[in-house]
């Protein structure tokens, strides 16, 4: 690729987040503690120390912050796109996983589409 400037490809802007995650799936080792990287409206980047297969469905759960002290909860279905690395390894102790959501509930999208406009507002 030549030196021009990459054009954003995402429909929706992604924002740095670090958020705990819960997913409601039945991992091998028990899914351990999952953190995410980014987030946006369409949706999710997080770790994992459990390798999940590209193309798996799965249900996820996270709170943002809405208010100041005010946490509102975001539950979404959505469909592995991406998995770093992109096999199973034993000598790899976190996978970075890229998840489309599929199904948002209305309330779930608006606190989550409000997390995003904070985050990204001067």
């Amino acid at each position: 690729m030549s030196d021009a400037v990459k054009q954003e490809r995402r429909r929706a802007q992604r924002v740095d987040a670090t958020l705990a995650m819960n997913l409601h799936l039945d991992l091998p080792q028990g899914g351990g503690d999952i953190e995410t990287i980014n987030v946006s409206s369409t949706g999710v980047y997080f770790r994992t120390p459990t390798y999940i297969e590209p193309m798996t469905k799965l249900a996820m759960s996270f709170d943002v912050e809405h208010d100041e002290g005010e946490t509102k909860p975001v539950e979404c279905e959505g469909i592995v796109a991406r998995v770093q690395p992109d096999l199973p390894s034993e000598t790899v102790d976190t996978y970075e996983v890229a998840v489309f959501f599929t199904t948002i509930d209305a309330e779930s999208l608006h606190n989550l589409e409000r997390y995003v406009e904070r985050r990204l507002a001067p």
